[in-house]
């Protein structure tokens, strides 16, 4: 997925939306690709093959904390993560598949 492409269209009511990505500002070290989006357990930005991590929660404020813990956690982790809070679904994409909760089809539209 390129910056400015769209790749669905979702739904929602009384609830919160947030997506973390890293589609653009990206640095390369030593042929590695690194965003804006730091890893707090090490320091460093996050490379760990996550392009975009999108929730569903009670509140954006909510949203807004899974989507970016999960992103920093990626695949499975992230995934197991955004399932353990109740009420929240969401979708993990990386540079070769696109992981979700179990739920989060229930708010795409297209």
């Amino acid at each position: 997925m390129k910056p400015g492409t769209v790749s669905g269209s979702m739904a929602v009511v009384g609830k919160g939306i947030a997506s973390s990505g890293d589609y653009i500002r990206r640095v390369v070290i030593d042929g590695r690709r690194y965003g804006h989006i730091v890893d707090v357990r090490t320091g460093w930005p996050v490379a760990n093959g996550c392009l975009q991590a999108t929730v569903v929660a009670g509140s954006c404020l909510q949203a807004g904390v899974l989507s970016t813990t999960a992103f920093v956690l990626g695949v499975p982790k992230g995934i197991e993560f955004i399932q353990a809070c109740p009420g929240a679904e969401g979708l993990i994409v990386t540079e070769r598949a696109r992981a979700q909760t179990r739920g989060f089809f229930h708010y795409v539209v297209a």
